[in-house]
């Protein structure tokens, strides 16, 4: 609550300086038409405050939005406007993506496109010339049309400042860090945090809730409007998205639970408990190395490096788009911010031919991933990452070993035992090591069990 207080005074303060910035065409045309080069000393407090509490993507997109919505609703905005300014947000937090939501770095070069939104509102003096000076005799004192005409006319003087408001933009930006010093720091404090998102993605829960509130607006037109005339079309529509509705509602309610549950920020915390539990399972002898499959973001393959701080620890992921926010750039920044990144390495790879040798690591380990394979012979995948294994190595497995999803789990560890393997076990983690029955029942977990052993 405290943040949004915080940025409804930060977009306050920005629409001010706008107001400030378009005010001062009363002094002379020419501070109208130049005094956009000079803003960006107040843009860049303006800026650097919303860029820390927007942490990822929206940052120019909520103060230009905003800035935006105000220009329509008071008829300020013309099409050029809404044209540049759309622009020059999509350049700002295009370029924060590509230099790191998490840097001061992105903040900085992201701000030198942000820095010329001023001028979005000026455009128009040069686009529509003869309407602007038209707009001057009706609106302003008489004569200013004659003041405006050598300020529009002179576009090497245009040229000129809009090339000075690169170099304020990018002092500007320093100089507001320096003054909000302690913003910084709290910025980068955070910056440095691990971020292992959630099991379940943010857009699964948005996309459902979506269907949702779409099939319940599909019912009122087709079942409750008078659109349709009463019928048994009208009957079948209205029972249908009803019914589409209440279910998409309770999938979204019960997604919502899950990510509650999850979330290494919430109470529950399941997700640090089980990647910690699965990680004590993994001794590695100095020097070796373990082969993390299905690392995601790279939550396991840093917790056995911080189980085993003379170890190796290599993380391999599909990354497809299903969790489009994994990726191998967040595993580095999270072993980064773990300390672990000098132990640790990241690559695509796929777990039904991992891209490795036989007998190459000390060894192995996943956690719930497995089961998200499409296959008709799970205990394949099991046996292919044990492949890499080398003999006396370990392996700590963890998934939901149901048997309508890996077949009969328990004649599956006999084998290893003839193959040779040593200590198999399957460990039931729903009574109470990682779980209760009761949530392994409501969470879709039942089955969940940690498959170890020595080769």
């Amino acid at each position: 609550m405290k943040n949004v207080f915080k940025l409804l005074l930060l977009v306050v303060v920005y629409l001010a300086l706008f107001i400030l910035g378009a005010t001062s065409g009363i002094i002379h045309p020419a501070c109208y038409a130049y005094i956009g080069a000079l803003l960006p000393v107040a843009f860049a407090l303006v800026y650097l405050n919303t860029c820390a509490i927007i942490r990822g993507f929206g940052a120019a997109c909520f103060l230009n939005g905003i800035l935006l919505m105000a220009g329509l609703l008071t008829g300020e905005a013309d099409m050029t406007f809404v044209i540049c300014i759309a622009v020059i947000t999509v350049l700002a937090e295009i370029v924060r993506k590509i230099k790191g939501y998490n840097t001061l770095k992105g903040i900085r070069w992201s701000f030198v496109p942000f820095a010329f939104s001023f001028f979005a509102y000026t455009a128009h003096w040069w686009t529509d010339t003869e309407g602007s000076l038209a707009a001057a005799r009706e609106e302003m004192p008489v004569g200013y049309d004659e003041l405006m005409k050598p300020v529009i006319d002179n576009i090497p003087m245009l040229i000129v400042v809009l090339a000075l408001t690169i170099p304020v933009a990018m002092l500007a930006i320093r100089l507001a860090e320096r003054a909000m010093k302690k913003t910084v720091d709290g910025f980068l404090m955070i910056a440095m945090k691990p971020n292992y998102k959630n099991w379940i993605p943010k857009g699964m829960i948005i996309g459902t809730l979506g269907g949702a509130a779409a099939s319940l607006v599909l019912f009122l037109v087709f079942g409750v409007s008078g659109l349709l005339a009463v019928g048994t079309w009208k009957t079948i529509l209205k029972i249908v998205f009803l019914v589409l509705a209440i279910a998409l509602a309770l999938i979204t309610l019960w997604m919502w639970l899950l990510y509650r549950a999850f979330s290494y920020d919430g109470k529950r915390q399941m997700s640090r408990q089980i990647i910690d539990g699965v990680a004590s399972h993994v001794t590695l002898p100095e020097g070796g190395r373990c082969l993390d499959v299905g690392c995601g973001s790279g939550a396991l393959t840093i917790a056995v490096a911080k189980h085993n701080p003379k170890a190796e620890i290599v993380g391999i992921d599909r990354w497809g788009a299903e969790y489009a926010s994994y990726n191998k750039q967040l595993c580095e920044e999270n072993a980064r911010a773990e300390g672990v990144d000098n132990r640790t390495s990241f690559s695509k790879g796929n777990a039904l031919k991992l891209d490795f040798d036989d007998e190459t690591f000390d060894a192995v380990c996943s956690n719930y991933v497995y089961h998200n394979i499409p296959s008709r012979n799970r205990q394949s995948i099991l046996l292919e990452t044990l492949r890499v294994l080398k003999k006396g190595g370990t392996f700590a497995i963890h998934d939901i070993f149901s048997t309508y999803k890996y077949g009969d789990m328990q004649a599956f560890v006999q084998q290893l035992k003839k193959m040779g393997y040593e200590e198999v076990e399957l460990i039931d983690t729903t009574k109470g090591v990682f779980m209760s029955p009761r949530e392994a029942l409501w969470m879709g977990l039942s089955g969940s069990a940690i498959l170890k052993g020595r080769k």
